[in-house]
């Protein structure tokens, strides 16, 4: 299941060159500033160097701040992680050291579940929606927040952990909820139609094999 885009990157790849020379200058000139560590990681990420972005994220967690950047910070290196295919343990890691720190965040929840959906672990992704789900959109930041996540995202990888299980009536509820969301993107709804379909498919076979068992 595909999932938004971590949000648009720059058409222009001499103004990605140009930011990220006046940031590090900035930072040279006040190393104490962690805010120019921050958009540096930021920008590294936004011009595919994740590996520089990586350095500069993990560089921010060492300084102090406003601790919804740090928030910030320690996600998106489980992100980057993941996008350059570390290993298991280690973007696991560094997601459960995101949602320690801030406990009532739910992206990076809706990253895990998704990590264990994908590497066909549905009873983790199963109880960390459980978990997910409960959590309210955050206000009144001072940092990023995927809003798709709590309108849509810990639900989706629910329903999908839920269909896995072969949790058939569950996983048609949460189906049913995605596709009552205004904001669900076309390409998700496609695809929420269609697992629909097939939980409810699945269903009546379970239904039909347990009629024939009292037969």
């Amino acid at each position: 299941m595909k999932r938004p885009q971590d949000g648009a990157r720059s058409q222009d790849p001499d103004k990605l060159t140009k930011d990220i020379a006046i940031l590090q200058e900035a930072s040279q000139k006040e190393p104490w500033n962690a805010r120019h560590i921050f958009y540096l990681a930021q920008t590294y990420t936004a011009a595919d160097d994740l590996p520089s972005a990586l350095k500069y994220y993990k560089k921010r967690t060492l300084m102090h701040g406003d601790k919804d950047e740090l928030f910030w910070t320690l996600f998106r290196i489980g992100c980057v992680e993941e996008m350059l295919g570390k290993p298991e343990e280690t973007i696991i890691a560094s997601y459960c050291r995101a949602h320690q720190h801030t406990p009532y965040r739910a992206e990076p929840l809706e990253r895990l579940a998704s990590y264990y959906n994908r590497h066909k672990c549905p009873s983790l992704a199963y109880a960390i929606g459980k978990l997910g789900i409960q959590m309210r959109t955050p206000t009144a930041l001072n940092s990023d927040f995927y809003a798709w996540v709590y309108e849509y995202g810990l639900l989706a990888q629910l329903a999908e952990a839920a269909l896995s299980l072969n949790l058939f009536k569950e996983a048609i509820e949460y189906y049913q909820d995605l596709l009552k969301k205004p904001t669900l993107p076309n390409h998700l709804k496609l695809h929420t139609q269609r697992q629909l379909a097939k939980a409810k498919e699945w269903q009546k076979k379970e239904e039909l094999q347990t009629e024939l068992e009292f037969i």
